[in-house]
């Protein structure tokens, strides 16, 4: 069937979440395939409302590859897009798409052979089995099965999803006792539709058309929702629900259509052809009855599809209206808000063919908003250049993302794939490991110190494939990137921010303490600190945040002056600190970067992470500032250790700057990239301050 009010995508922001799912079971005769292949679709409206739904395509039946569908954006995804447009209106009306009111399912049969051996057939029991081009022995089986069982309320729908000929088809209905095809209620895709014969065949046994639903001549209509738009006028008392053997998602969709029939028997038993999911414990299926248990509004489903990490679904070299990208870690009320900032500068200062990115935080104060960075596309695109002509990038090389892509880290991974035409694949972190590298051959790779300190302390081996691993978004270990170096992973430590729209500088070199700039990038200081120029404009237009209810607006102008104070030295420089990481003691200047890489040394001899042992400043009345400890409860440290650091730590600074006091904290705040919240940190600094 044609798709039908398709929702302008204009109007909306679409994600993508890939999943595979592994099959327990064959699921057709014309589908070898042990793995099914799909995305789930997420919609955010201009408010910042959402909407979910599911793309799973069926190559091995005719359809688009799923990268076809996104590509292509074709008929499923674009009803995709329609059923997640339903579920955005109901979660904004807060309705429930669907009730747990049980519908009633056929039972799945498919594996014939062996299934009637394994399994009892009850009184009113209507059983879907999947059928085969081997019809003699299918109707042997079922002539075998039910002889001498007429007397019980046995249906039987068969399903040969077009893999016979009018010929065999109608050797199997000749094989067939006449008691046996009594019990058939319908026989669905026997062979390729053909109007007059299939007419011909209908007179005989009742034929039900799936698959292409055009045709309104059959006694039985099969709809799966979740691939087609269905009008109310097609509907009538033999329609049958079913689902595309597709993921819960999709399934939620098409039970909120069956249960408008619930005298009737639908298709929906697919969830256990499949390895259980998360998504599977929302479902309750006794015998044939299935309910489903909604934990939200629409479809439910809301905590966990709240959790995943969604990629932008957009092309590069398209115009793109403002794309805001926001964490998934945010609430409900935190996104609407951003959404509402970004509504205001689109209309104040006619902001287009923007991408406008949540900073993570790290610096936010307690009376002002996350704020939006505005990169122009362009700019990312010519960020995005200068690291792939650096880097060697080209069609056949495969970019590896374990970064959250509402970030630039992860973004700019995206755009440098779409830009060079090459291979994009992404996973989330806690499902990283070595044999991914491998399997997909991936050359380049971007990553976070705390993702490098995990990987030397499992002492994994870099795999052969890779070219570059790239290191960014906070300060690297020297004794970390040495060990990492030793274990085979070669390692570039970037400089750059949100603002330059990727990496401005690298360091190959870890005997220098020097980072080399990138072609097209110029530098120089401004009252010590680091300010940045791009020839082609690879920087951001502005910055916003809401400050008081007020926006405040930091324009970029023609150079970018940073919070970081530097030393140049011809076309590099070194980081010295910045300027948040110093504070006066007694009148005397200490630099939190540099204690905190002294820490940071005997932390790592020690295997101790610096997300959860580290260092920070508190207002004091007498001497300005005092430093302190700041242990997460989590790591679990004991007094003797604790002891041995505080010990080392203080014989290797100055008298002002030996540690004194400690707190420890149930968790150390952090942002998406894993970067400490100190601000949050100095809030709780007044608590269960410990005396050394």
């Amino acid at each position: 069937m044609a798709l039908k009010n398709c929702v302008d995508t204009s109007r909306f922001q679409i994600w993508k979440y890939p999943y595979v799912l592994k099959r327990k079971i064959k699921a057709n005769s014309q589908t070898q395939s042990e793995y099914q292949y799909g995305a789930l679709i997420k919609i955010q409206d201009e408010d910042g409302h959402f909407g979910y739904s599911d793309l799973c395509p069926w190559p091995s039946l005719g359809d688009l590859t799923l990268d076809e569908e996104l590509n292509l954006q074709g008929p499923l995804f674009v009803r995709a897009i329609q059923l997640a447009f339903d579920d955005l209106n109901a979660r904004i009306h807060k309705e429930y798409l669907v009730n747990k009111n049980p519908i009633r399912n056929n039972v799945l049969v498919s594996h014939y052979r062996n299934w009637f051996e394994q399994n009892k057939i009850f009184d009113g029991m209507v059983l879907k089995i999947k059928g085969d081009a081997c019809v003699i022995e299918l109707a042997h089986i079922l002539n075998q099965v039910f002889k001498g069982q007429f007397n019980l309320k046995v249906s039987l729908r068969l399903d040969f999803n077009f893999c016979l000929t009018a010929n065999s088809f109608q050797v199997f209905l000749d094989h067939l006792d006449s008691g046996v095809l009594s019990l058939i209620e319908y026989v669905e895709d026997p062979f390729p539709f053909d109007y007059e014969i299939w007419m011909a065949f209908n007179k005989k046994v009742k034929l039900a058309l799936d698959w292409n639903t055009d045709e309104n001549n059959w006694d039985f209509k099969i709809f799966k929702p979740s691939r087609e738009t269905i009008e109310n006028h097609e509907l009538n008392k033999n329609c049958i629900f079913t689902s595309a053997m597709d993921h819960p998602v999709g399934i939620v969709h098409g039970l909120r259509w069956a249960q408008k029939y619930p005298d009737n028997v639908h298709g929906f038993g697919t969830l256990d052809s499949y390895e259980p999911t998360d998504f599977n414990y929302f479902f309750e299926n006794q015998n044939d009855l299935l309910r489903y248990h909604t934990d939200g509004f629409g479809i439910g489903f809301t905590q966990i599809l709240s959790r995943l990490n969604w990629i932008p679904i957009f092309q590069i070299n398209s115009l793109v209206k403002n794309y805001l990208l926001c964490s998934h870690r945010l609430s409900n009320d935190e996104t609407l808000e951003l959404f509402k900032i970004r509504n205001q500068l689109c209309k104040q200062f006619d902001l287009e063919d923007c991408f406008l990115i949540a900073s993570s935080g790290s610096t936010q104060k307690e009376n002002e908003s996350v704020k939006l960075i505005v990169l122009k596309r362009q700019a990312l695109i010519e960020s995005a250049k200068r690291v792939n002509q650096t880097f060697d990038v080209i069609i056949s090389s495969v970019w590896g993302c374990v970064l959250p892509l509402y970030h630039v880290g992860g973004l700019g991974v995206l755009i440098r794939a779409q830009i060079a035409q090459c291979r994009f694949i992404h996973i989330d972190w806690a499902d990283f490991t070595t044999d991914w590298i491998q399997n997909n051959n991936v050359t380049h790779l971007s990553l976070v110190p705390t993702q490098l300190f995990e990987i030397v302390q499992k002492k994994l081996k870099a795999p052969s494939c890779l070219k570059y691993v790239f290191i960014g978004g906070a300060s690297l270990q020297d004794d970390l990137a040495s060990d990492a170096i030793l274990l085979g992973w070669p390692i570039v430590q970037t400089f750059g921010m949100t603002e330059t729209g990727s990496m401005i500088a690298v360091k190959k070199d870890f005997h220098s303490s020097y980072f080399q700039l990138l072609n097209d990038v110029k530098i120089k200081q401004l009252d010590k600190k680091l300010a940045i120029q791009s020839k082609s404009n690879a920087l951001m237009s502005a910055k916003f945040n809401r400050l008081n209810q007020e926006i405040v607006i930091d324009h970029f102008q023609n150079w970018l002056v940073t919070q970081d104070e530097v030393k140049i030295v011809d076309n590099s420089f070194q980081f010295l600190q910045r300027d948040s990481d110093y504070v006066k003691i007694n009148g005397e200047g200490v630099s939190l970067f540099e204690l905190r890489q002294k820490l940071d040394h005997i932390l790592n001899l020690r295997h101790i992470s610096n997300l959860e042992f580290t260092i920070c400043d508190f207002p004091h009345d007498r001497n300005g500032s005092v430093l302190r400890f700041v242990i997460s409860e989590e790591l679990g440290i004991n007094n003797n250790l604790l002891n041995e650091i505080i010990s080392e730590f203080n014989s290797k600074v100055r008298p002002y700057e030996k540690i004194s006091s400690w707190i420890m904290i149930d968790k150390i705040p952090k942002t998406d990239l894993n970067k400490i919240k100190y601000n949050e940190i100095k809030k709780q600094g007044s608590l269960n301050v410990k005396k050394i």
